[in-house]
């Protein structure tokens, strides 16, 4: 399961242990507070007029670390740390709209020349306080290394980044990009002090959380950034938790099952039935937030290949009922796609065209493609519960309209290799993709025939022209044409399925307050999170 945009990267074996932290409660009491489970929304709150209560330590069961450079984060875990230690110039708010974050504010005298304001009095965790310098050095060493990276699509246009003043930084790109602060938001952006040339090592963050052990295959110990320069609305330094307790688990049921023993109380990443397993507790609480996470059904269109011709992607198409898809892996959890990346987190950009479901046209199709008998082959697919239920479900479905394909269930290294199990390899196959903080993020990064990530070597000039245009666009009335117009193109004659777009679901202890749900809940940062008194 790729959990965005750069996730296909070479990876690295860490191996670190130092000892363990013993974290205890503060002695502040504040009143007691009624627990509020919001389904559909994306915050737990504290009652009016209670103060958050600090101190104590939450325990959170994650998927454990694979690569922790901020550059390749690999898995949920990686993604989950990133965000406790890190912050990023630009930052999203629950609407999805970018706000400031380590950055005060943004400009651009053109869409190639960009100034960034900085903060002043932030402070790392090793007590050096952050300016320009820190900012150059981590976008000069994406900028080198997004040129053998495809997975760091977006930096390589960084033509030069130069501190100005201490707290005034200026980006030179090579191309205009009316949506630069934007990439400025996603994971690999987290911003690095000039003092720490090995991130994947050295995990010096100004985030509110430090890195203060771990232990490879078991866990690790977050402690309180002291010097934490946000505060919440009474003037109160966050973050209010004295730690973060992370128990690694590979297997989603055991992480589930730590939370309803009380050994964890944060367990992200529910499936449906997971949902109603936690729902059924006395002691915890589900949240939900919509997102942009879907399963993209991949055909393969390069030359020699089924899919290459337009007849036999619109039967798949057409051949996909995709209400039974959701009752089949997240009923009640999950909304209809329309084989785009345009999900409910782009309503401003997303049409309102419905996907047909039509068996007998879908076989029609096939036949004047010349396959009147049909085809048959395999689906390939990560061994990941949801990602099987999917091809299981959709290969079901296909052999209503004579696509004959068999599953076949690989581990994630294999799968996201370059042999014969690879993705790259397969003529279909499942993946599942996070919410990106744009739209055209995925445009550039998977369906542009230049990046490799998308794997089905799509090529469409019209859809080609679309996206230069959209980098460049300033007319928002105009981007929305070019946007609809994009999405029209990928669903007539596109490279993939996309079934659904899911709904977030975490596990909670309910004495919890203040969770800030991310769309994508690895993203999700515990800044502001308490434990009711």
């Amino acid at each position: 399961m790729r959990h965005s945009l750069h996730r296909l990267l070479i990876f690295v074996a860490l191996v670190l242990s130092v000892g363990p932290l013993v974290l205890g409660c503060a002695s502040e009491k504040a009143t007691p507070t009624t627990a509020l489970e919001i389904d559909g929304g994306n915050t737990v709150t504290t009652a009016s007029g209670a103060a958050p209560t600090p101190g104590a330590v939450l325990a959170v069961a994650i998927e454990p670390f694979e690569d922790l450079d901020p550059t390749r984060l690999t898995s949920t875990g990686d993604v989950f740390l990133a965000r406790q230690v890190y912050e990023w110039l630009v930052e999203q708010d629950d609407t999805g709209a970018l706000v400031p974050g380590l950055a005060l504010g943004w400009d651009h005298s053109d869409a190639t020349t960009w100034t960034f304001g900085l903060r002043s009095g932030v402070l790392f965790h090793d007590g050096e306080e952050f300016d320009a310098k820190d900012v150059v050095h981590t976008f000069e060493r994406l900028r080198v290394l997004a040129e053998s990276t495809p997975g760091l699509v977006g930096f390589d246009n960084i033509k030069t980044v130069t501190a100005i003043e201490p707290q005034l930084v200026k980006f030179v790109l090579e191309q205009p990009d009316l949506e630069f602060p934007a990439l400025l938001a996603t994971d690999p952006a987290a911003v690095l002090s000039e003092g720490v040339s090995d991130p994947a090592a050295q995990w010096v963050g100004t985030g509110p959380f430090a890195l203060w052990s771990y232990v490879p295959a078991q866990g690790a110990v977050l402690k309180r950034h002291v010097d934490y320069w946000r505060r919440d609305a009474s003037g109160r330094r966050l973050p209010y938790l004295d730690g973060l307790d992370l128990v690694f688990s590979r297997d989603p049921s055991t992480r589930v099952g730590e939370l309803l023993s009380g050994r964890v109380g944060f367990a992200g990443g529910l499936t449906a039935e997971e949902v109603a397993t936690v729902r059924a507790s006395p002691s915890h609480l589900v949240v939900l937030r919509q997102s942009n996470d879907h399963f993209a059904i991949d055909v393969q269109t390069g030359a020699g290949h089924l899919g290459a011709d337009v007849r036999v992607r619109q039967a798949l198409k057409l051949g996909t009922d995709r209400g039974s898809l959701i009752r089949a892996v997240r009923p009640g959890l999950a909304v209809p796609g329309a084989d785009t990346p345009f999900g409910p987190m782009y309503d401003d950009t997303q049409s309102d065209v419905e996907p047909l479901y039509d068996a007998a046209a879908a076989t029609a199709l096939l036949a004047e493609a010349g396959l009147p008998t049909g085809i048959r082959g395999e689906v390939l697919v990560q061994n990941e519960p949801e990602a099987l239920l999917v091809a299981e479900e959709w290969t079901r479905q296909m052999a209503e309209i004579g696509v004959l394909l068999e599953v076949r269930s690989v581990a994630a290294g294999p799968y996201e290799s370059d042999g014969d199990a690879s993705w790259l390899a397969a003529e279909f196959w499942v993946t599942r993709w996070s919410t990106e903080v744009s739209p055209l993020a995925y445009l550039r990064s998977v369906y542009c025939p230049s990046v490799p990530l998308g794997g089905t070597w799509w090529e469409d000039e019209e859809f080609r022209t679309l996206v230069a245009d959209l980098v460049v666009e300033g007319d928002e009335a105009r981007r929305r044409e070019l946007y609809l117009s994009a999405e029209r193109i990928l669903q007539e004659r596109g490279p993939v399925v996309v079934p659904f777009f899911m709904t977030t679901a975490v596990g909670l202890d309910r004495r919890i307050r203040g969770l800030e749900l991310a769309p994508y809940w690895p993203r999700t940062t515990l800044r502001a999170v308490s434990f009711a008194s």
